[in-house]
Protein backbone atom coordinates (compact mmCIF):
# COMPACT_ATOMS: atom_id res chain seq x y z
CA UNK A 1 0.00 0.00 0.00
CA UNK A 2 0.98 3.91 -0.51
CA UNK A 3 1.51 5.59 2.85
CA UNK A 4 -1.12 8.30 3.10
CA UNK A 5 1.27 11.06 3.84
CA UNK A 6 1.45 11.72 -0.49
CA UNK A 7 0.42 14.82 -1.28
CA UNK A 8 -1.94 15.41 -4.24
CA UNK A 9 -1.41 17.71 -7.59
CA UNK A 10 -3.74 16.65 -10.43
CA UNK A 11 -3.40 19.25 -13.00
CA UNK A 12 -5.34 19.41 -16.19
CA UNK A 13 -4.95 19.88 -20.09
CA UNK A 14 -3.13 22.19 -21.37
CA UNK A 15 -1.45 23.70 -24.97
CA UNK A 16 1.54 26.19 -24.02
CA UNK A 17 2.86 28.45 -26.45
CA UNK A 18 0.18 30.49 -28.02
CA UNK A 19 -2.14 27.27 -27.47
CA UNK A 20 -5.37 26.66 -25.71
CA UNK A 21 -4.66 25.97 -21.92
CA UNK A 22 -7.61 24.09 -20.21
CA UNK A 23 -8.13 25.35 -16.54
CA UNK A 24 -9.78 22.96 -13.88
CA UNK A 25 -8.77 19.53 -12.33
CA UNK A 26 -9.19 16.15 -13.30
CA UNK A 27 -7.77 12.58 -12.10
CA UNK A 28 -6.80 11.45 -15.73
CA UNK A 29 -7.84 10.56 -19.15
CA UNK A 30 -8.79 6.78 -19.96
CA UNK A 31 -9.18 5.97 -23.45
CA UNK A 32 -8.16 4.35 -26.77
CA UNK A 33 -6.21 5.97 -29.53
CA UNK A 34 -6.80 5.16 -33.28
CA UNK A 35 -4.61 2.09 -33.86
CA UNK A 36 -3.15 0.84 -37.44
CA UNK A 37 -4.86 -2.10 -39.54
CA UNK A 38 -1.45 -3.36 -39.47
CA UNK A 39 -0.16 -6.40 -37.14
CA UNK A 40 2.02 -4.95 -34.48
CA UNK A 41 5.68 -6.01 -33.52
CA UNK A 42 3.79 -8.38 -30.61
CA UNK A 43 0.38 -8.53 -28.59
CA UNK A 44 0.92 -5.58 -26.86
CA UNK A 45 3.11 -3.70 -28.62
CA UNK A 46 1.52 -0.07 -29.09
CA UNK A 47 3.11 3.60 -30.39
CA UNK A 48 4.33 4.59 -33.39
CA UNK A 49 7.48 1.88 -33.09
CA UNK A 50 4.27 -0.99 -33.16
CA UNK A 51 4.69 -2.22 -36.18
CA UNK A 52 8.71 -2.93 -36.27
CA UNK A 53 9.34 -6.71 -38.41
CA UNK A 54 11.72 -8.03 -36.48
CA UNK A 55 13.28 -11.11 -37.60
CA UNK A 56 9.78 -12.49 -38.39
CA UNK A 57 10.15 -15.22 -40.62
CA UNK A 58 13.73 -15.39 -40.66
CA UNK A 59 16.55 -17.45 -39.06
CA UNK A 60 16.50 -18.47 -35.42
CA UNK A 61 20.24 -17.67 -33.81
CA UNK A 62 20.97 -19.25 -30.88
CA UNK A 63 23.16 -17.18 -28.03
CA UNK A 64 24.72 -20.00 -26.00
CA UNK A 65 27.79 -18.60 -24.34
CA UNK A 66 28.72 -15.27 -22.54
CA UNK A 67 31.65 -14.31 -24.50
CA UNK A 68 31.90 -10.53 -26.02
CA UNK A 69 32.88 -12.23 -29.30
CA UNK A 70 32.63 -15.33 -31.70
CA UNK A 71 30.86 -18.30 -32.60
CA UNK A 72 27.50 -18.64 -30.12
CA UNK A 73 28.03 -14.79 -28.88
CA UNK A 74 25.47 -12.01 -29.24
CA UNK A 75 27.72 -9.94 -30.86
CA UNK A 76 28.07 -12.73 -33.50
CA UNK A 77 23.99 -12.75 -33.84
CA UNK A 78 23.68 -8.74 -34.02
CA UNK A 79 26.23 -8.64 -36.50
CA UNK A 80 24.82 -11.44 -38.76
CA UNK A 81 22.47 -10.12 -41.79
CA UNK A 82 19.14 -10.90 -42.79
CA UNK A 83 15.88 -11.62 -41.02
CA UNK A 84 16.84 -12.91 -37.74
CA UNK A 85 15.52 -13.93 -34.48
CA UNK A 86 17.94 -14.38 -31.62
CA UNK A 87 17.07 -17.00 -28.67
CA UNK A 88 19.05 -17.21 -25.17
CA UNK A 89 20.24 -20.61 -24.43
CA UNK A 90 22.48 -19.46 -21.56
CA UNK A 91 21.58 -16.56 -18.39
CA UNK A 92 24.51 -14.23 -16.60
CA UNK A 93 26.14 -10.97 -17.78
CA UNK A 94 27.95 -10.70 -21.00
CA UNK A 95 31.30 -8.51 -19.76
CA UNK A 96 31.46 -5.92 -23.43
CA UNK A 97 34.57 -4.96 -24.58
CA UNK A 98 32.89 -2.24 -26.72
CA UNK A 99 29.42 -1.40 -27.72
CA UNK A 100 26.97 -3.49 -29.68
CA UNK A 101 25.89 -1.78 -32.62
CA UNK A 102 22.73 -3.15 -35.03
CA UNK A 103 23.56 -2.18 -38.77
CA UNK A 104 21.93 -4.67 -39.99
CA UNK A 105 17.82 -4.77 -39.76
CA UNK A 106 15.21 -7.02 -39.35
CA UNK A 107 16.10 -8.12 -36.12
CA UNK A 108 14.42 -9.61 -32.88
CA UNK A 109 16.53 -9.83 -29.23
CA UNK A 110 14.26 -12.41 -27.29
CA UNK A 111 16.32 -11.61 -24.15
CA UNK A 112 12.94 -13.04 -22.35
CA UNK A 113 14.35 -16.94 -23.51
CA UNK A 114 16.97 -16.66 -21.53
CA UNK A 115 17.27 -19.46 -18.81
CA UNK A 116 18.61 -18.67 -15.00
CA UNK A 117 18.78 -15.54 -13.80
CA UNK A 118 18.11 -13.81 -17.40
CA UNK A 119 20.90 -12.01 -19.29
CA UNK A 120 22.45 -8.61 -18.80
CA UNK A 121 25.21 -6.62 -20.73
CA UNK A 122 27.77 -4.55 -18.52
CA UNK A 123 30.56 -1.97 -19.83
CA UNK A 124 29.20 -1.11 -22.96
CA UNK A 125 26.26 0.25 -24.94
CA UNK A 126 23.73 -1.52 -27.22
CA UNK A 127 23.42 1.09 -30.02
CA UNK A 128 20.44 0.62 -32.86
CA UNK A 129 21.66 2.13 -35.87
CA UNK A 130 19.05 0.31 -38.55
CA UNK A 131 15.26 -0.24 -39.00
CA UNK A 132 12.93 -2.75 -37.80
CA UNK A 133 14.33 -4.21 -34.77
CA UNK A 134 12.43 -5.42 -31.44
CA UNK A 135 14.11 -5.75 -28.17
CA UNK A 136 12.50 -6.94 -25.48
CA UNK A 137 14.22 -8.23 -22.15
CA UNK A 138 17.40 -7.25 -21.72
CA UNK A 139 19.44 -5.58 -18.59
CA UNK A 140 22.00 -3.12 -20.26
CA UNK A 141 23.76 -1.70 -17.28
CA UNK A 142 27.29 -0.52 -18.41
CA UNK A 143 28.63 1.25 -15.55
CA UNK A 144 31.87 3.39 -14.79
CA UNK A 145 34.32 0.76 -15.38
CA UNK A 146 36.87 1.47 -18.07
CA UNK A 147 37.55 -1.08 -20.86
CA UNK A 148 40.98 -1.20 -22.51
CA UNK A 149 41.86 1.72 -20.63
CA UNK A 150 39.81 4.56 -22.32
CA UNK A 151 37.28 6.17 -20.25
CA UNK A 152 33.74 5.56 -21.56
CA UNK A 153 32.64 9.27 -20.65
CA UNK A 154 29.96 9.68 -22.62
CA UNK A 155 28.42 6.11 -22.30
CA UNK A 156 24.76 5.85 -22.76
CA UNK A 157 23.15 2.31 -21.80
CA UNK A 158 20.96 1.82 -24.63
CA UNK A 159 20.65 4.78 -28.07
CA UNK A 160 19.31 5.07 -31.11
CA UNK A 161 21.60 6.50 -33.51
CA UNK A 162 22.76 7.00 -37.38
CA UNK A 163 26.00 6.38 -37.87
CA UNK A 164 26.83 7.14 -41.24
CA UNK A 165 25.09 9.87 -43.52
CA UNK A 166 21.88 9.13 -44.90
CA UNK A 167 21.10 6.40 -42.90
CA UNK A 168 17.48 6.35 -41.02
CA UNK A 169 16.65 4.53 -38.23
CA UNK A 170 12.58 3.45 -37.72
CA UNK A 171 10.25 1.14 -36.68
CA UNK A 172 12.25 0.20 -33.08
CA UNK A 173 10.54 -1.26 -30.47
CA UNK A 174 11.67 -1.71 -27.20
CA UNK A 175 10.15 -3.66 -24.62
CA UNK A 176 10.31 -4.63 -21.09
CA UNK A 177 14.18 -4.34 -20.85
CA UNK A 178 15.65 -2.31 -17.84
CA UNK A 179 18.49 0.47 -18.21
CA UNK A 180 20.67 1.54 -15.54
CA UNK A 181 24.26 3.05 -14.84
CA UNK A 182 24.48 5.30 -17.88
CA UNK A 183 27.21 7.55 -17.62
CA UNK A 184 25.96 10.04 -20.16
CA UNK A 185 22.15 9.36 -20.57
CA UNK A 186 20.58 5.68 -20.01
CA UNK A 187 18.53 6.17 -22.87
CA UNK A 188 19.39 8.20 -25.76
CA UNK A 189 18.04 9.40 -29.15
CA UNK A 190 20.19 11.60 -30.94
CA UNK A 191 19.87 11.85 -34.31
CA UNK A 192 17.70 13.29 -37.18
CA UNK A 193 17.33 10.25 -39.10
CA UNK A 194 15.04 8.70 -35.85
CA UNK A 195 11.53 7.83 -36.36
CA UNK A 196 8.54 5.68 -35.34
CA UNK A 197 10.02 4.55 -32.66
CA UNK A 198 8.50 2.85 -28.95
CA UNK A 199 9.68 2.53 -25.94
CA UNK A 200 7.13 0.60 -23.50
CA UNK A 201 7.12 -1.27 -20.42
CA UNK A 202 11.15 -0.46 -19.36
CA UNK A 203 13.05 0.46 -16.38
CA UNK A 204 15.28 3.80 -16.41
CA UNK A 205 17.26 3.98 -13.15
CA UNK A 206 20.41 4.96 -11.46
CA UNK A 207 22.13 7.11 -14.13
CA UNK A 208 25.33 8.08 -12.39
CA UNK A 209 26.35 11.20 -10.82
CA UNK A 210 29.55 11.76 -9.63
CA UNK A 211 31.03 9.25 -12.22
CA UNK A 212 33.44 9.84 -15.13
CA UNK A 213 30.89 11.75 -17.38
CA UNK A 214 32.56 14.89 -19.41
CA UNK A 215 30.47 17.44 -21.17
CA UNK A 216 31.25 18.36 -24.31
CA UNK A 217 34.53 20.56 -24.74
CA UNK A 218 35.49 20.09 -20.65
CA UNK A 219 38.26 17.98 -19.65
CA UNK A 220 37.25 17.15 -16.25
CA UNK A 221 34.36 14.66 -15.06
CA UNK A 222 31.19 17.15 -13.63
CA UNK A 223 28.08 15.51 -12.33
CA UNK A 224 25.51 14.25 -14.45
CA UNK A 225 22.95 11.07 -14.00
CA UNK A 226 20.32 11.95 -17.46
CA UNK A 227 17.53 9.66 -17.51
CA UNK A 228 16.56 9.62 -21.04
CA UNK A 229 16.85 12.21 -23.75
CA UNK A 230 14.86 12.32 -27.31
CA UNK A 231 16.10 15.06 -29.66
CA UNK A 232 17.66 16.78 -32.64
CA UNK A 233 15.06 16.22 -34.78
CA UNK A 234 13.08 12.54 -34.32
CA UNK A 235 9.86 12.42 -35.08
CA UNK A 236 7.11 10.38 -33.88
CA UNK A 237 8.31 8.91 -30.60
CA UNK A 238 5.88 6.83 -27.92
CA UNK A 239 7.22 6.57 -24.47
CA UNK A 240 4.82 4.82 -22.41
CA UNK A 241 4.42 2.71 -19.40
CA UNK A 242 8.03 3.21 -18.05
CA UNK A 243 9.40 3.65 -15.03
CA UNK A 244 12.23 6.49 -14.32
CA UNK A 245 13.95 6.42 -11.43
CA UNK A 246 16.76 7.95 -9.21
CA UNK A 247 17.82 10.45 -11.72
CA UNK A 248 19.25 13.57 -11.49
CA UNK A 249 17.34 15.25 -14.12
CA UNK A 250 16.22 14.50 -17.82
CA UNK A 251 12.71 12.48 -16.92
CA UNK A 252 12.81 12.77 -19.85
CA UNK A 253 13.96 15.45 -21.89
CA UNK A 254 12.74 15.97 -25.07
CA UNK A 255 14.76 18.47 -27.31
CA UNK A 256 13.56 19.04 -30.95
CA UNK A 257 10.84 16.00 -31.44
CA UNK A 258 7.62 16.68 -33.66
CA UNK A 259 5.15 14.04 -32.87
CA UNK A 260 6.19 13.21 -29.48
CA UNK A 261 4.33 11.02 -26.65
CA UNK A 262 4.86 10.81 -22.95
CA UNK A 263 1.94 8.91 -21.52
CA UNK A 264 1.48 6.78 -18.46
CA UNK A 265 5.16 6.97 -17.25
CA UNK A 266 6.05 6.84 -13.24
CA UNK A 267 8.77 9.44 -12.71
CA UNK A 268 10.29 9.32 -8.94
CA UNK A 269 13.29 10.73 -7.25
CA UNK A 270 14.92 13.18 -9.19
CA UNK A 271 17.31 15.72 -7.87
CA UNK A 272 16.85 18.78 -10.28
CA UNK A 273 14.65 18.22 -13.28
CA UNK A 274 11.64 16.08 -13.58
CA UNK A 275 10.16 16.61 -17.18
CA UNK A 276 11.92 19.12 -19.21
CA UNK A 277 11.90 20.28 -23.00
CA UNK A 278 14.53 21.64 -24.66
CA UNK A 279 14.40 25.61 -26.92
CA UNK A 280 14.33 23.33 -30.07
CA UNK A 281 10.49 22.96 -32.18
CA UNK A 282 8.56 20.06 -30.13
CA UNK A 283 5.60 18.78 -30.69
CA UNK A 284 4.32 16.96 -27.46
CA UNK A 285 1.45 15.28 -25.60
CA UNK A 286 1.84 14.73 -22.09
CA UNK A 287 -0.44 11.99 -20.53
CA UNK A 288 -1.35 10.78 -18.00
CA UNK A 289 2.03 10.60 -16.01
CA UNK A 290 2.73 10.12 -12.64
CA UNK A 291 5.13 12.48 -10.84
CA UNK A 292 6.90 11.62 -7.17
CA UNK A 293 8.93 13.30 -4.95
CA UNK A 294 11.81 11.43 -3.52
CA UNK A 295 14.67 11.76 -0.74
CA UNK A 296 17.34 13.23 -4.14
CA UNK A 297 14.84 16.61 -4.35
CA UNK A 298 16.36 19.38 -3.95
CA UNK A 299 13.92 22.37 -4.60
CA UNK A 300 11.79 24.40 -2.76
CA UNK A 301 8.87 21.73 -2.45
CA UNK A 302 6.44 25.03 -2.40
CA UNK A 303 7.06 25.81 -6.06
CA UNK A 304 5.66 22.04 -6.72
CA UNK A 305 7.60 22.29 -10.46
CA UNK A 306 7.19 19.11 -12.53
CA UNK A 307 7.26 20.36 -15.94
CA UNK A 308 10.18 22.76 -16.90
CA UNK A 309 10.30 24.44 -20.02
CA UNK A 310 12.70 26.57 -22.11
CA UNK A 311 13.16 29.78 -21.16
CA UNK A 312 13.46 30.62 -25.06
CA UNK A 313 10.86 28.70 -26.41
CA UNK A 314 10.80 27.82 -30.23
CA UNK A 315 7.77 29.58 -31.53
CA UNK A 316 6.45 26.80 -33.26
CA UNK A 317 6.70 24.47 -29.98
CA UNK A 318 3.50 23.00 -28.63
CA UNK A 319 2.62 20.68 -25.73
CA UNK A 320 -0.79 19.25 -24.52
CA UNK A 321 -0.81 18.10 -21.13
CA UNK A 322 -3.96 16.39 -19.81
CA UNK A 323 -3.91 13.65 -16.64
CA UNK A 324 -0.62 14.06 -15.12
CA UNK A 325 -0.69 13.47 -11.31
CA UNK A 326 2.28 14.62 -8.71
CA UNK A 327 2.26 13.14 -5.36
CA UNK A 328 4.97 14.22 -2.05
CA UNK A 329 6.74 11.98 -0.25
CA UNK A 330 6.58 14.99 2.39
CA UNK A 331 4.23 13.96 5.35
CA UNK A 332 3.87 18.16 6.43
CA UNK A 333 2.77 19.08 3.30
CA UNK A 334 -1.25 18.35 3.29
CA UNK A 335 -3.08 17.42 -0.55
CA UNK A 336 -3.36 19.58 -2.69
CA UNK A 337 -5.19 19.98 -5.97
CA UNK A 338 -4.10 23.03 -8.58
CA UNK A 339 -4.14 24.12 -11.96
CA UNK A 340 -1.62 22.49 -14.26
CA UNK A 341 0.47 26.17 -14.06
CA UNK A 342 1.22 25.49 -10.95
CA UNK A 343 3.25 22.77 -12.11
CA UNK A 344 4.90 24.37 -15.08
CA UNK A 345 7.60 26.03 -13.74
CA UNK A 346 7.06 26.95 -10.04
CA UNK A 347 3.72 28.16 -8.80
CA UNK A 348 2.73 31.77 -9.75
CA UNK A 349 6.49 32.70 -10.76
CA UNK A 350 7.29 32.52 -14.43
CA UNK A 351 11.21 30.85 -14.89
CA UNK A 352 10.97 30.74 -18.13
CA UNK A 353 9.26 32.16 -21.60
CA UNK A 354 6.04 30.44 -20.51
CA UNK A 355 4.56 32.45 -18.29
CA UNK A 356 2.74 30.51 -15.06
CA UNK A 357 -0.37 32.76 -14.83
CA UNK A 358 -4.39 32.48 -15.52
CA UNK A 359 -3.87 35.29 -18.09
CA UNK A 360 -2.39 32.74 -20.75
CA UNK A 361 -4.50 33.06 -23.86
CA UNK A 362 -6.59 30.30 -23.71
CA UNK A 363 -8.06 28.45 -27.10
CA UNK A 364 -10.69 25.80 -27.75
CA UNK A 365 -10.50 22.74 -24.77
CA UNK A 366 -8.99 19.12 -25.83
CA UNK A 367 -7.40 19.25 -29.43
CA UNK A 368 -4.67 16.89 -29.62
CA UNK A 369 -1.35 18.21 -31.64
CA UNK A 370 -0.89 15.55 -33.88
CA UNK A 371 -2.82 12.17 -35.17
CA UNK A 372 -1.58 9.52 -31.75
CA UNK A 373 -0.47 6.41 -32.46
CA UNK A 374 -3.17 3.94 -30.74
CA UNK A 375 -1.42 3.51 -27.19
CA UNK A 376 -4.09 2.73 -24.87
CA UNK A 377 -4.26 5.08 -21.85
CA UNK A 378 -4.68 4.44 -18.46
CA UNK A 379 -5.20 6.86 -15.83
CA UNK A 380 -2.13 7.86 -14.19
CA UNK A 381 -3.11 6.08 -10.93
CA UNK A 382 -3.63 2.86 -12.87
CA UNK A 383 -0.73 3.64 -15.08
CA UNK A 384 1.52 3.93 -11.82
CA UNK A 385 0.56 0.43 -9.96
CA UNK A 386 0.89 -1.21 -13.63
CA UNK A 387 4.05 0.01 -13.97
CA UNK A 388 5.28 -1.07 -10.77
CA UNK A 389 3.91 -4.85 -11.17
CA UNK A 390 5.41 -4.78 -14.94
CA UNK A 391 8.28 -2.63 -16.22
CA UNK A 392 11.45 -3.81 -16.78
CA UNK A 393 12.87 -7.02 -17.23
CA UNK A 394 10.73 -9.96 -15.82
CA UNK A 395 11.95 -12.88 -16.98
CA UNK A 396 12.92 -15.06 -15.62
CA UNK A 397 12.30 -12.75 -12.63
CA UNK A 398 13.40 -9.13 -11.65
CA UNK A 399 16.87 -9.05 -10.66
CA UNK A 400 18.24 -7.57 -7.47
CA UNK A 401 18.35 -3.86 -8.44
CA UNK A 402 14.66 -3.56 -10.17
CA UNK A 403 13.45 -5.39 -7.01
CA UNK A 404 15.42 -2.57 -4.98
CA UNK A 405 14.24 0.28 -7.53
CA UNK A 406 10.62 -0.84 -7.42
CA UNK A 407 10.61 -1.02 -3.06
CA UNK A 408 12.14 2.05 -3.07
CA UNK A 409 9.33 3.49 -5.24
CA UNK A 410 6.82 2.09 -2.92
CA UNK A 411 8.45 3.26 0.12
CA UNK A 412 9.63 6.30 -0.82
CA UNK A 413 12.98 5.88 -0.14
CA UNK A 414 16.25 5.28 -1.71
CA UNK A 415 18.70 7.77 -3.84
CA UNK A 416 20.57 8.90 -6.67
CA UNK A 417 24.33 7.27 -6.92
CA UNK A 418 27.50 7.89 -8.31
CA UNK A 419 28.76 4.36 -9.25
CA UNK A 420 27.02 0.69 -9.34
CA UNK A 421 28.47 -0.81 -5.72
CA UNK A 422 26.99 2.51 -3.73
CA UNK A 423 24.03 0.81 -2.42
CA UNK A 424 25.57 -3.00 -1.74
CA UNK A 425 25.91 -4.35 1.22
CA UNK A 426 29.16 -5.76 2.71
CA UNK A 427 29.03 -9.64 2.02
CA UNK A 428 25.76 -9.31 0.30
CA UNK A 429 25.92 -12.47 -1.82
CA UNK A 430 23.71 -11.45 -4.70
CA UNK A 431 26.23 -8.77 -5.80
CA UNK A 432 29.80 -9.47 -7.73
CA UNK A 433 32.35 -6.88 -6.58
CA UNK A 434 31.18 -4.06 -8.81
CA UNK A 435 27.94 -4.32 -7.65
CA UNK A 436 26.18 -6.22 -10.64
CA UNK A 437 23.50 -8.87 -9.58
CA UNK A 438 24.86 -12.17 -9.92
CA UNK A 439 22.64 -14.02 -12.88
CA UNK A 440 23.26 -17.81 -12.53
CA UNK A 441 23.38 -19.20 -16.41
CA UNK A 442 20.65 -21.69 -15.73
CA UNK A 443 19.75 -24.84 -18.13
CA UNK A 444 18.64 -24.32 -21.39
CA UNK A 445 15.26 -25.82 -22.09
CA UNK A 446 15.90 -29.23 -24.57
CA UNK A 447 14.98 -28.45 -28.47
CA UNK A 448 15.84 -31.11 -30.62
CA UNK A 449 15.16 -29.47 -33.80
CA UNK A 450 16.94 -26.18 -32.78
CA UNK A 451 13.87 -24.00 -34.30
CA UNK A 452 13.45 -21.85 -30.91
CA UNK A 453 10.95 -24.00 -29.57
CA UNK A 454 11.31 -26.39 -26.49
CA UNK A 455 9.98 -29.63 -26.82
CA UNK A 456 7.69 -29.26 -24.30
CA UNK A 457 6.38 -26.21 -25.87
CA UNK A 458 5.69 -28.50 -29.08
CA UNK A 459 4.54 -31.55 -27.90
CA UNK A 460 1.85 -29.85 -25.74
CA UNK A 461 0.23 -28.86 -28.96
CA UNK A 462 -0.59 -31.09 -31.64
CA UNK A 463 0.22 -28.96 -34.60
CA UNK A 464 3.80 -28.61 -33.69
CA UNK A 465 6.50 -31.36 -33.94
CA UNK A 466 9.92 -31.13 -31.88
CA UNK A 467 11.37 -33.04 -35.06
CA UNK A 468 10.02 -30.68 -37.41
CA UNK A 469 12.44 -27.44 -37.51
CA UNK A 470 10.00 -26.07 -40.47
CA UNK A 471 7.16 -25.44 -38.25
CA UNK A 472 8.22 -22.42 -36.15
CA UNK A 473 7.98 -20.54 -39.10
CA UNK A 474 4.29 -21.55 -39.88
CA UNK A 475 1.12 -19.22 -38.51
CA UNK A 476 -1.00 -22.12 -37.46
CA UNK A 477 -4.37 -19.17 -36.15
CA UNK A 478 -3.20 -17.01 -39.27
CA UNK A 479 -2.67 -14.04 -37.14
CA UNK A 480 -0.02 -13.31 -38.88
CA UNK A 481 2.34 -14.14 -36.17
CA UNK A 482 4.36 -17.22 -36.72
CA UNK A 483 4.21 -20.43 -34.21
CA UNK A 484 7.55 -19.46 -33.15
CA UNK A 485 6.46 -15.56 -32.28
CA UNK A 486 3.34 -16.83 -30.35
CA UNK A 487 6.01 -18.92 -27.59
CA UNK A 488 7.95 -15.34 -27.35
CA UNK A 489 4.95 -13.56 -26.66
CA UNK A 490 3.52 -15.85 -24.00
CA UNK A 491 6.11 -14.63 -21.37
CA UNK A 492 3.90 -11.27 -20.95
CA UNK A 493 0.37 -12.16 -20.83
CA UNK A 494 0.00 -8.97 -19.02
CA UNK A 495 -0.14 -7.44 -22.53
CA UNK A 496 -3.00 -9.31 -24.17
CA UNK A 497 -5.38 -7.93 -21.19
CA UNK A 498 -7.43 -4.93 -22.23
CA UNK A 499 -6.11 -1.85 -20.02
CA UNK A 500 -7.01 -1.96 -16.49
CA UNK A 501 -9.54 0.77 -15.71
CA UNK A 502 -9.75 0.55 -11.86
CA UNK A 503 -7.02 0.55 -8.82
CA UNK A 504 -6.31 1.79 -5.70
CA UNK A 505 -7.54 4.61 -4.27
CA UNK A 506 -5.46 7.74 -3.53
CA UNK A 507 -5.60 9.28 -0.04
Amino acid sequence: MWPVKFGLIAVSGMMLLCLSCLMGLHDGYGGSFQAHAEVPAFPGAEGFGAFAAGGRGGAVLFVDNLNDAGPGSLRAAIEATGPRTVIFRVGGTIDLSSSLVVRSPYLTIAGQTAPGGGIALKRGTLRISTHDVIIRGLRVRPGDEQPGGTPPTRRDAMGLSADRPGQEVYNVIIDHCSLSWGVDETLATWTDQVRDVTVQWTIISESLYQSIHVDEGATEPAPHSMGAIFGRHAKRISFHHNLLAHNHDRNPLVSGVVGMEVMNNLVYNWKSGPARVSRDKNVVHWINNYFRLGPGYRGDISRRDTFRFSDTPHAESAYYLIGNVRHSVYADKPPVAEAEWNVVNGDTRPISGVPATPEQPRGRPGALLFTPSGVRVDTAVVARDRVLAHAGALHPQRDAVDRRIVRDVIDGEGSIIDRPEARMSPGDQRFDGDGYPILSRGIALADTDADGLPDAWEMARPYLNPHDAGDAQQDHDRDGYTNLEAYLHHFYPHLHRPSHRTGMQDP
